[in-house]
């Protein structure tokens, strides 16, 4: 009798857990650029952060316009109900200045903000979005919930086991994080 109930337990559990887990896809552009995107409202930008990571993937940097154009055009195909979706990306600011986290580079991109943007609203809009229904960047508030844009690592070679000695082994390959503290008196 128990083993009949976890076993129905578990066939009512697993693929509920296994549809939210599996929401986001990996998808291929036009001109053959892959990325994997989380359109579900699910996420913090500093969570994307750590899914992108996951997959051994960064959040979406800006390489070109006609990349940008791209993946623009990618995200208002008939794949996703928003078009496009309000989605993270990988840069983060402060005071009106970004700068893209994979390549530690300032934002100037700057045809690619929304109007009156980058704005920081109520001084709490430090992480960058693809705004949803627009074909630009907008700061957001870091802990607000969206999806977002992973891509594959471009710097996937000088990260493997060969070029750093470490072995991957896990779940967390390929991740990283810094933590600073800024003691202001």
């Amino acid at each position: 009798m128990k083993a009949t109930t976890f076993l129905l337990g578990s066939l009512l559990i697993v693929p509920l857990m296994g549809w939210h887990a599996l929401a986001g896809k990996h998808y291929t552009t036009k001109k053959g650029i892959q990325y994997y995107i989380e359109h579900l409202y699910q996420y913090t930008w500093f969570e994307a952060y750590f899914e992108c990571a996951y997959r051994n993937m960064s959040l979406y940097t800006y390489g070109s316009q006609a990349e940008f154009n791209d993946l623009y055009e990618l995200l208002t195909s008939d794949k996703f109900p928003d078009k496009p979706p309000h989605a993270w990306i990988g840069a983060v600011g402060v005071k009106g200045k970004f700068i893209w986290i994979k390549n530690q580079k300032p934002m100037t991109e700057l045809h690619l903000w929304a109007e009156n943007n980058p704005d920081n609203s109520k001084d709490i809009e430090h992480c960058l979005q693809i705004w949803h229904s627009k074909k630009f960047l907008n700061d957001l508030d870091c802990l607000r919930k969206i999806g977002f844009v992973c891509e594959i690592r471009r710097d996937a070679e000088a990260l493997s086991p060969a070029a750093t000695g470490y072995v991957e082994s896990g779940k967390y390959k390929g991740l990283t994080i810094n933590l600073y503290q800024n003691n202001v008196h």
